[in-house]
């Protein structure tokens, strides 16, 4: 081939001068496709890699599969409404760093896109991720709530909400407790000292059961109202109910009836220790009982929190007075309203007016 028969094969042909055929460009996409002054550009998201250096670690709830399965769902159900943010990667052309939005790009990759909406902001500094992060306030539950409570009056079902959420229809049910909350509960709740939406719940269910009590219970002023609380709560009221719970504590032994006092351990209890000082409970002298008459001999103590069958019960803790203590639930109330504790600084039970009784929480375990 001459050169000036080489010189033609090289020239650009079609009119195009020195920009080439421009054909040829068709075949290569760019990384990210143009798009209009203000809307986001559709990115491979595989061109998107997390930043390295991203406060949010693997074990971060909104990590869980849980978290990212819901929204996810969301994401199957409505599109990705809401844009991540990336930068350039400076030591890769072509790729970027994720700079606000993980949580999106990686449900995004969970219901199946390929694209991921973002904007490109490459003025970015590390304390914009801790930033976006602590300064997002949500809604609060009573909004949410309310919004639910629209959708269902404009004919969705709680199903269809939930599904336009991405969350579970439990979640959805829980929400729509609080559209119907009792006064007491209502109270509550909208003056701040109840603000978690399964403590409220869990105040619902106990209110059905024993409204009166829960009443009183919440008209406490200095009472705080948490899931211990609310869970030690019902597990007097249940003993209340007759549905007795044990109660595995140092002051308590065997079931007694209101008007019986807790008897001393039997002539067979194993014999103290040596290094125990012998109390008047093992005497055989009634006639002045005395503050260890009221709780069982160290030997049988023991043996009563090490029994197998008394493991693992809950323990239901107060304070009356400043002074803690735990409910003797084994123990029954000589009137409504009134219930025994027993006091961990000397171990005296005595009984005690429902209305003074701060509860605390409830121990799973029992402590020995």
């Amino acid at each position: 081939m001459t050169s000036k028969a080489a010189s033609a094969a090289t020239k650009p042909t079609g009119g195009f001068g020195k920009l080439g055929n421009l054909s040829t460009l068709l075949t290569k996409p760019s990384p990210a496709s143009a798009a209009p002054a203000g809307t986001p550009l559709e990115i491979s998201r595989d061109l998107i890699d997390p930043d390295p250096a991203q406060p949010r670690r693997d074990g971060n709830p909104g990590y869980s599969a849980e978290s990212l399965g819901e929204l996810a769902d969301s994401i199957k159900v409505r599109g990705q409404k809401s844009p991540i943010s990336v930068r350039a990667n400076p030591k890769a052309p072509g790729r970027y760093f994720i700079n606000h939005g993980e949580r999106r790009w990686r449900a995004c990759g969970l219901a199946g896109l390929s694209t991921v909406k973002a904007f490109i902001d490459n003025d970015f500094a590390t304390e914009d991720q801790i930033i976006e992060n602590l300064q997002r306030v949500d809604l609060t539950a009573r909004e949410l709530a309310d919004w639910i409570g629209s959708r269902l009056a404009a004919g969705d079902s709680q199903a269809d909400v939930a599904r336009k959420l991405g969350k579970s229809r439990a979640f959805v049910t829980l929400h729509v407790t609080l559209l119907d909350l009792p006064d007491p509960i209502a109270k509550a709740f909208n003056s701040g000292r109840v603000s978690d939406v399964t403590v409220a719940n869990e105040l619902v269910r106990a209110y059905k059961t024993n409204a009166k009590a829960v009443s009183a219970w919440l008209s406490i002023p200095d009472q705080e109202i948490t899931r211990g609380t609310v869970k030690a709560l019902r597990a007097y009221m249940d003993r209340g109910a007759g549905k007795a719970v044990p109660v595995v504590t140092p002051c308590q032994t065997n079931e007694v009836k209101p008007d019986e006092e807790v008897a001393p351990p039997p002539a067979t209890a194993p014999a103290p220790s040596a290094n125990v000082e012998p109390t008047s409970v093992a005497t055989s002298d009634a006639s002045a009982p005395t503050k260890a008459a009221r709780q069982p001999a160290p030997a049988a103590k023991q043996a009563l929190v090490q029994s197998s069958d008394n493991l693992h019960k809950p323990v239901v803790r107060v304070v009356i007075d400043n002074r803690q203590a735990v409910l003797v639930i084994a123990r029954r109330p000589s009137v409504v309203g009134r219930a025994w504790v027993c006091f961990d600084d000397d171990g005296q039970q005595t009984e005690v007016d429902l209305a003074s009784v701060r509860l605390l929480a409830v121990d799973e375990a029992a402590q020995s």
